[in-house]
C-alpha cells in the first residue's frame, strides 16, 4: 500500500528562554555573593569571567538547538524521520514499517536518562510516543511526537503489512 504523509514538528523556544534567563539570575547572584562565599578578592575578575563565558555558551547552545525541527514521513512502507536546521535537512532514521514491533503512547517520562536516549520530539517533557523496532543488530527504540492523525496512518499502514 503505497502512503505518502507528512508532518513538521517545531521545537519551542520559550522553555530555553526561561531556562536562560534562570541561568543568569544564578550566575550573577553567584557572582555577587562570590566573596561572601569564601571566593579571593584578587580572584573575582577572573570568576565573573568564567561565569559570563558559561552564560554565553549555554545560551548559543539552547537557541542553536531551539531551532532545530523535526519532519515525520511516511512514504510508501518506510518512515523516515529528519531533523531540520535552517536550509540544512539531515535523515536521522529509516524505518521499515513491517520491522516495527510497537509504536506505544509514554505517559510520562521514565527515568532522567530519557533526556540522554534518542528523542526526536519537541519537547523531553511531552507525553510522546515510544517506537521500537528490529534491525539486523538488534533491537531499536526512540521517542517521537507524532500527530494523532499520524499514528492512524502509521497503524492502517502496519496492519496492512
Amino acid at each position: 500500500m503505497a502512503c505518502i504523509y507528512n508532518e513538521r514538528v517545531e521545537k519551542s523556544s520559550i522553555p530555553v528562554l526561561v531556562g536562560l534567563i534562570f541561568l543568569g539570575l544564578s550566575l550573577m547572584t553567584l557572582s555577587s555573593y562570590g566573596t561572601k562565599l569564601g571566593v579571593d578578592p584578587s580572584f573575582k575578575a577572573e570568576l565573573d569571567l568564567m561565569l559570563i563565558t558559561l552564560f554565553l555558551l549555554a545560551s548559543y547552545s539552547g537557541l542553536t538547538r531551539s531551532r532545530h525541527s523535526f519532519r515525520y514521513s511516511i512514504i510508501a512502507d518506510e518512515m523516515i524521520i529528519h531533523r531540520m536546521c535552517g536550509s540544512k535537512n539531515y535523515v536521522i532514521e529509516k524505518v521499515k514499517l513491517n520491522k516495527i514491533k510497537a509504536i506505544s503512547k509514554v505517559e510520562k517520562p521514565q527515568d532522567f536518562m530519557r533526556g540522554f536516549s534518542r528523542t526526536y520530539s519537541e519537547s523531553l517533557l511531552k507525553k510522546d510516543y515510544l517506537c521500537a523496532y528490529e534491525t539486523e543488530a538488534g533491537n531499536r527504540t526512540f521517542y517521537f511526537s507524532p500527530s494523532p492523525c499520524m499514528i492512524s496512518k502509521l497503524n492502517t499502514s502496519i496492519k496492512a503489512l
